[in-house]
């Protein structure tokens, strides 16, 4: 399980992605190896502030379905970072 504090940093390195080398190297992984986790990432890299509306769709929607999978793409992104 992600602890929120592994979640906010993972969460900020999205954000900041500049010269983070061994965030690029990890991203490039998932986006070859699990697509669908790595398109939600990127889709928060490009626009961070859809996260809170992905986290307030109703359940069952498309919205609330990325919030999920960026969820588990974050554990992903976590263990291939740091192991």
């Amino acid at each position: 399980m992600i602890l929120d504090t592994d979640r906010d940093l993972m969460l900020h390195r999205l954000k900041q992605p500049d010269g983070d080398v061994e965030l690029a190297e990890a991203l490039e992984r998932l986006r070859k190896n699990f697509y669908q986790l790595w398109k939600p990432l990127k889709e928060y890299q490009d626009d961070p502030p859809m996260l809170e509306e992905w986290e307030e769709a109703p359940r069952h929607s498309p919205e609330r379905a990325r919030a999920l999978l960026l969820d588990e793409g974050l554990k992903v992104l976590d263990i291939a970072m740091y192991g």
